[in-house]
């Protein structure tokens, strides 16, 4: 099937497309130039990304092998599906929240923002774990297999804590 158009924002010259695959609920996202007719964009036999990119660790890579260096199409991003979108006009700022979010409770926010006039967009990201004690567990499971101590104890604020600290770290490696 097809990837159907979500919803479509003109920014100055540009206009950002976010298409949904209604099977996977995946949102994809494109950013054109405004005079780009669509019958130049080739659709057939092509695969939509997600808009979000990330890999949690535990997870298999795209495909079960990327030796280790990449995040792209992982189960991580494959379990994520739409949630909801939100736009917000505040004077001359234009702000883009598209939600995602998994079984595990993990929720993560592209926004998309625009100043009127500028030829360029910003995007970024958010994660927010809202299953704190599944992160805890998991993050505790894994400082116990890295420690050669079996009497280290971790407390459920240091495990989160961590595990926010090595996701902001892996992210920050691909920026």
């Amino acid at each position: 099937m097809h990837p159907e158009v979500l919803q479509e924002y003109k920014l100055g010259d540009m206009v950002a497309k976010y298409l949904i695959d209604r099977d996977s609920m995946q949102v994809g996202f494109q950013l054109l130039p405004e005079k780009v007719s669509q019958e130049n964009i080739i659709t057939d036999n092509c695969f939509m990304e997600s808009l979000i990119q990330y890999k949690l660790t535990g997870d298999i890579y795209n495909e079960a092998y990327a030796g280790g260096c990449s995040m792209r199409n992982s189960e991580s991003v494959r379990k994520l599906k739409f949630s909801e979108q939100t736009d917000e006009s505040i004077g001359e700022q234009l702000q883009v929240n598209t939600i995602m979010m998994d079984e595990d409770g993990h929720r993560l926010i592209h926004h998309l923002v625009w100043l009127k006039n500028m030829p360029y967009v910003r995007i970024s990201c958010t994660f927010e774990n809202q299953n704190k004690r599944l992160s805890a567990q998991d993050v505790r499971a894994g400082l116990a297999a890295e420690s050669s101590s079996s009497d280290r104890t971790v407390t459920t604020s240091q495990a989160v804590a961590s595990y926010e600290a090595n996701f902001i770290m892996a992210v920050r490696k691909w920026i």
